[in-house]
């Protein structure tokens, strides 16, 4: 377990070290930002209830049920179980691109709500699957790249 949470700060350290630059900078940070999908996720969601009938409409309360779900098992239950502390505060090496609250580190909350929707999309609407994985995997990276998520608790929250 030990090699493990030494590997996490090497591999958070690593991306923070060789990947840093403007450019992908404000492409993370823009991107880690949940705000930025509520308008999407809402047009999409009005896509598929306008376009989809009835089974538009189960597609639309099962990716709202995910990301309740997600989102409250990742932040409700784990996190406060594990209460790991974020990479932001616990490595020196690693600074924080965006405003970050105390709260703990493991799950990550976007990974698992972004996983949770990808594989909706995934099941459901078969032409969005790769753009669905991508966003999400995306989303997820981000997450490490900004500093506020070790790998592991990406992992842990793709698979939540």
């Amino acid at each position: 377990m030990e090699a493990l949470v030494r590997l996490d700060g090497e591999i958070i350290v690593w991306v923070q070290s060789a990947l840093r630059g403007p450019w992908l900078d404000a492409f993370f940070t823009t991107l880690t930002n949940g705000r930025l999908f509520v308008g999407p996720l809402l047009a999409l969601a009005l896509l598929i209830l306008w376009r989809g009938g009835a089974a538009g409409r189960w597609w639309v309360l099962a990716m709202a049920v995910a990301i309740l779900l997600t989102d409250q098992l990742s932040s409700a239950v784990v996190k406060p179980l594990v209460g790991r502390t974020r990479p932001c505060f616990a490595v020196a090496e690693v600074e924080a691109l965006v405003r970050q609250a105390r709260s703990a580190s493991f799950p990550s909350s976007h990974a698992a709500n972004s996983f949770g929707v990808a594989t909706l999309l995934w099941l459901g609407f078969p032409r969005w699957r790769w753009a669905a994985l991508a966003l999400a995997s995306l989303v997820s990276f981000s997450r490490i790249y900004v500093g506020v998520h070790y790998p592991s608790d990406v992992l842990a929250g793709a698979a939540l």
